[in-house]
């Protein structure tokens, strides 16, 4: 008797969901705040003219080209064109941080602020050649320079990763008893029993072998099975027909298919 089972061992499948709510991307929006001289000659931090205070707000993973051209160095932005020429000042007053790439030379001025006693100053932060300075929120900095393009970082996703899938449960237990056979038996007859895996409890489901059906826990008759075969001598071509162990299934609801010989 041979017992042959379809459960197949399943890998665990994980599925990673990334989420960011809209309240979370709003919060997560840059904006700076910043200053402009109107001519080339005004000091570090000094944005004389009469340009004032801009400012420019960025959702997650936009990005702004500022005209650098001193053309328009007297011209303050008008929320569709932004010029960046004379960069003097700085402030992020957003909640992440914010990039910066700038035209000019490599460092700008970064305020420290007073803490413990401290009084604030300025503090040298070297540019790295094709460097995108960052500002923190709260950070404040003076330049010299250009203002080219303004960068918000993309918001950072949150990664939930889901349960495995449930395995598929496991195969039946059979118990097989029937008639012996012989050389001269045509038939025979088979009782299937089947057994919960985990519990032992006994199963109720169909049995089919053979072309022939019944209920597990019944004696099933069927005719034997047989395959015939070709002997192939020197001058003459001989057929055999020989008995083989017939093949059958077990189908239970909820359980996958289980197969048996007999």
């Amino acid at each position: 008797m041979r017992y042959r089972s379809s459960y197949l061992t399943l890998g665990m499948g994980l599925t990673l969901a990334l989420s960011v709510s809209a309240a979370d991307i709003a919060a997560q929006a840059c904006t700076l705040e910043y200053r402009r001289a109107d001519n080339m000659w005004a000091n570090w931090g000094r944005a004389d003219g009469y340009l004032g205070i801009e400012t420019i707000t960025l959702q997650p993973g936009q990005k702004r080209v500022f005209v650098t051209d001193w053309a328009y160095e007297k011209k303050a932005n008008d929320g569709t064109n932004f010029y960046g020429s004379h960069l003097r000042l700085a402030v992020n007053r957003g909640t992440v941080p914010v990039q910066l790439r700038l035209r000019g030379p490599l460092q700008f001025l970064k305020l420290t602020p007073a803490l413990g006693g401290v009084a604030s100053k300025l503090q040298a932060v070297l540019i790295a050649q094709g460097g995108v300075p960052g500002l923190k929120p709260g950070d404040t900095a003076h330049y010299r320079h250009d203002l080219a393009e303004v960068i918000c970082p993309p918001a950072p996703t949150t990664a939930t990763v889901a349960p495995p899938p449930e395995p598929p449960p496991a195969p039946v237990v059979l118990s097989l008893t029937g008639t012996p056979a012989t050389l001269t038996t045509t038939s025979l007859a088979v009782t299937v029993e089947a057994r919960d895996p985990a519990s032992g409890a006994p199963l109720t489901g169909q049995v089919a072998i053979n072309g022939v059906t019944g209920a597990t826990g019944q004696a099933i008759t069927f005719n034997r099975c047989v395959e015939t075969i070709e002997l192939e001598g020197s001058r003459v071509t001989r057929t055999r027909t020989i008995r083989i162990p017939c093949e059958g299934v077990v189908k239970i609801s909820g359980y996958p298919d289980t197969y048996f010989t007999f």
